[in-house]
């Protein structure tokens, strides 16, 4: 099973593969594409309205996590 299509970033130059995000209704002032937070619910990017929280992610070589334990790493 391979879904698509899985969503890309970059973050401390290597590749984030993003599997699971949902809306935040957080304000900010931010510039969209910014790291807003860390928060056990995942992690908080700053978009052109709002926020998003990415809640399950890849990193290279590694399987699908959820967000709060890529970020305990």
């Amino acid at each position: 099973y391979s879904p698509w299509p899985i969503a890309q970033t970059w973050i401390d130059g290597q590749v984030l593969r993003i599997f699971s995000a949902k809306l935040a209704t957080q304000n900010h002032s931010h510039t969209p594409g910014t790291i807003v937070e860390h928060t056990p619910q995942g992690m908080h990017v700053a978009t052109g309205n709002g926020t998003i929280v990415i809640t399950r992610a890849q990193l290279p070589g590694k399987k699908s996590l959820a967000m709060s334990e890529i970020l305990k790493g």
